[in-house]
């Protein structure tokens, strides 16, 4: 495989020919949606197109420092809603199945079962 001289490895973001793919306003947004844990580390990652070190660095502040709003990143950050664990808890002792609720929440059967016995992260709802 020959490689073309003066062809760019990558395509430019349109940052001005920084080549850039995360702007300034791209890592406040993510930055917003990580704290209000609208979305998970991975989801970020594939809504801009970069690898999960770029976005982790850039949602803690290891770059992108100069903006406002750095968070910090946990593993599993994303955690269902109060009113979905309500409203599971509720089919679940109307007689709903663990695994009927794992497909209509579209939640793992192991996170089910946390929430109806109250474990990990969901004890205090």
């Amino acid at each position: 495989m020959l490689i073309e001289k003066n062809k760019p490895r990558y395509e430019y973001a349109a940052t001005g020919g920084t080549g850039r793919k995360l702007t300034d306003k791209n890592v406040i947004d993510a930055r917003r949606q990580m704290k209000s844990l609208r979305c998970s580390l991975t989801m970020l990652c594939r809504m801009y197109k970069v690898n999960r070190v770029s976005m982790s660095n850039a949602i803690r502040g290891k770059t992108f420092g100069h903006l406002p709003g750095a968070c910090r990143v946990t593993r599993h950050i994303y955690v269902v809603p109060e009113n979905v664990i309500r409203d599971i808890r509720e089919d679940i002792d109307a007689g709903m199945t663990h695994r009927e609720a794992s497909r209509k929440y579209g939640y793992s059967s192991s996170t089910i079962s946390k929430i109806i016995n109250r474990k990990g992260k969901y004890e205090h709802i």
